[in-house]
């Protein structure tokens, strides 16, 4: 077996293959904690802070 030194995860499959690992099956959990929990969270921390700045400065009257 040739090293693929511009590609190591070929090689890394390759013998993740002879050894008999599979693949975990792709999840949904993986892009909720990934992608849409990190922007909630972000959207949240944000209203949180415009709410503050909104109070401290007196900017609706």
């Amino acid at each position: 077996m040739a090293y693929e030194w511009t590609d190591p995860d070929t090689e890394a499959d390759a013998i993740e293959r002879q050894a008999g690992i599979a693949e975990p099956p792709p999840t949904r959990s993986g892009i909720v904690f990934g992608l849409i929990l990190p922007v909630v969270v972000s959207g949240i921390v944000l209203l949180i802070g415009m709410w503050f700045a909104i109070r401290y400065f007196h900017l609706l009257g």
